[in-house]
């Protein structure tokens, strides 16, 4: 009876060593099914990329506003697949010269010549015309109008008169305009460093308010207004 259970124990104990030895074995296995796996993946993308054809195409740097002007220095050159590139797609820089803007675009959009419009005027009158029209004019207005008050190219401000009247009461004043489209600024005076004040997009009519307001030395000041939302 002894040696039968010895020889069992010698048995049960032999058999160990076979069983590390085979789930070794089963795990080397594994790993090299995951290796040719990752290789096979790695392998098909680089067909893909190599059967699909690709274009070196310009894309814009950064947000564009209409008017702007696009030079060699606001787009970059991208290669992307050709089933992502538009028909228009500018190619190639000799395309952007004399060129602005047609309308606000965004960094990392493709430069399409959709995107552009070639004319002789600058860019705030380029600008002018897509927010205003032939009827609207762009008038710089004091510093003082705008001061502390944090606006951007394309909102709306409400534009508010006071002349000082002798007799008149202090509190009286007037709306010169209404929703009128900022189209630059606030910027900084290169030469002084001081802030200057705002250009907005008025019709002739409130331009020429404007005008005789501050000829009476009379005051402006700018409020800005809520954006048209869509319905």
């Amino acid at each position: 009876m002894l040696r039968k259970k010895s020889g069992i124990s010698q048995a049960a104990v032999a058999g160990i060593p076979g069983q590390r030895s085979s789930r070794e074995a089963s795990s080397w296995l594994l790993l090299g099914a995951l290796v040719c796996a990752v290789l096979a993946g790695l392998l098909v993308v680089a067909f893909l990329r190599a059967a699909a054809p690709s274009v070196a195409v310009f894309v814009f740097k950064k947000e564009m506003l209409p008017g702007d002007r696009v030079t060699a220095s606001v787009v970059e050159s991208r290669v992307l697949p050709a089933v992502a590139v538009p028909r228009d797609a500018v190619k190639s820089l000799s395309e952007l010269e004399g060129k602005h803007v047609r309308f606000l675009v965004s960094s990392g959009d493709i430069v399409r010549t959709a995107h552009l419009l070639e004319s002789s005027g600058s860019s705030l009158a380029l600008r002018l015309a897509f927010y205003g029209g032939e009827d609207f004019r762009a008038v710089a207005l004091p510093r003082e109008a705008s001061a502390g008050l944090a606006v951007e190219p394309g909102d709306l401000v409400d534009i508010y008169a006071y002349v000082p009247v002798q007799g008149a009461p202090a509190d009286t004043g007037q709306l010169v305009a209404s929703s009128a489209v900022v189209v630059s600024g606030p910027d900084r005076n290169k030469d002084t460093g001081q802030e200057t004040g705002i250009t907005v997009a008025v019709p002739r009519e409130a331009a020429a308010r404007i005008a005789a307001i501050l000829g009476m030395n009379g005051r402006l000041l700018v409020a800005l207004a809520p954006p048209k939302m869509g319905k």
